[in-house]
């Protein structure tokens, strides 16, 4: 390796550490301290590191992203070293990289490959972008262009990279050593993400999951909970409001932990579309997720249908339909019912309700003669409802 090129992978590594660290940070603050201040690449719900970061897809095994980047970046930087580290005591095990330059073109092909699977899944998928990964991805292509020996074809590197190893792995105590470096690398994933200490995201999916599954399993209509229940909660929702998804979630995890409570959910969509009230244009597509959630419910799938818009957040009716696959519904009929006079009827009235209380915001709330706008934590949710009578299962 020319000391040019070492020089510029050493660099474009060290770019790589630094942007790695900031995600990593980006990431802490995102899933672990409430309140944090917007990231720098916190600009708009779609060009938004923040959100990307909160999401399912910014880890792998419990392990953030991040410190993927970050254990592939300090690899690189030290493999660009190893003709020289090899002759150290500490590292004499360098020397089975023979050919770095082609251990880190591989492996910085591999990334860029795998970057292009998470590329698409930020546009199509959560519809949010990252441009700290972003630049990362383009880090990962520039880095295998600068390691390419263009005298070689494609193939041959990566050859020479898997024959390395195999030779390596001829010899005892590499051999020894990798199969307990594998072992500790996979019970340490193992807990990773069975545990999810890095990535509280998923416990939380989890949770939501836990919590869906065992809420509604024989309950009709728009109700959960107890049909006989004295403590009856008129929650009014719109399927795009941010605050709407905790409190749903909040309802949810309150049936399964309380009894005593019904939940009766509502539609208020904030959107012109059907709502004559609204003086802006408001929430796209509300309109059109409330009458898929009312249609589904003349198959018995309104739960199923809600959590699918609440929690997979659709952003158009051919993503709505998309999900519907996953549900045991006729999804023909469901988009006939959704669009039927009778559905919009069915919305018209309960936009009606909501203007005659004068509800104009969600989530809101009505508890008996107690009104609640905005979202509130679990924990004093569920306190407001033990204080009211309600009792722990």
């Amino acid at each position: 390796m020319t000391n040019f090129r070492r020089i510029l992978l050493i660099i474009l590594a060290l770019i790589g550490i630094a942007l790695s660290v900031e995600l990593t940070n980006v990431y802490i603050n995102a899933n672990f301290i409430e309140n944090a201040q917007p990231s720098i690449c916190a600009i708009s719900e779609t060009i938004n590191c923040d959100g990307v970061a909160r999401t399912l897809h910014s880890q792998f095994f419990g392990v953030p992203l991040a410190l993927w980047g970050l254990l592939l970046y300090l690899f690189i930087f030290i493999v660009s070293f190893a003709d020289k580290l090899k002759d150290t005591k500490l590292f004499r095990f360098m020397e089975v990289f023979k050919n770095p330059q082609s251990y880190i073109f591989s492996i910085s092909l591999l990334a860029f490959i795998i970057s292009m699977g998470l590329a698409a899944v930020s546009f199509f998928e959560i519809h949010m972008i990252c441009i700290f990964c972003f630049v990362t991805y383009f880090l990962d292509f520039v880095i295998a262009l600068c390691a390419k020996d263009y005298t070689k074809p494609l193939h041959h590197e990566i050859a020479e990279s898997v024959k390395d190893f195999a030779d390596a792995l001829k010899i005892k105590k590499y051999a020894v050593t990798f199969g307990i470096l594998v072992i500790l690398f996979a019970g340490a994933l193992w807990y990773f993400d069975t545990s999810s200490i890095m990535a509280p995201q998923v416990a939380r999916d989890r949770e939501i999951q836990s919590f869906l599954k065992d809420s509604f399993n024989s309950v009709d209509g728009n109700i959960l909970g107890d049909e006989d229940a004295k403590i009856v909660i008129d929650e009014y929702i719109d399927y795009n409001c941010g605050g709407c998804y905790l409190m749903n979630l909040n309802s949810h995890r309150a049936v399964v932990e309380l009894k005593g409570i019904r939940v009766n959910q509502h539609n208020l969509p904030l959107d012109q579309e059907c709502n004559k009230y609204m003086p802006h244009p408001g929430h796209k597509n509300s309109c059109l997720k409330a009458k898929y959630a009312l249609a589904a419910r003349k198959q018995n799938k309104f739960w199923h249908m809600n959590d699918l818009l609440m929690f997979k957040s659709p952003e158009s009716e051919d993503d709505i339909l998309g999900l519907a696959q996953s549900m045991d519904i006729d999804v023909q009929k469901l988009k006939a019912d959704a669009h039927s006079e009778e559905v919009a009827k069915e919305l018209e009235a309960e936009i009606e309700t909501t203007e005659r209380l004068q509800i104009n915001a969600t989530p809101t709330l009505i508890i008996g003669i107690k009104r609640h706008t905005g979202s509130m934590s679990y924990p004093e949710y569920k306190d407001m409802l033990l204080q009211m009578g309600a009792q722990e299962r």
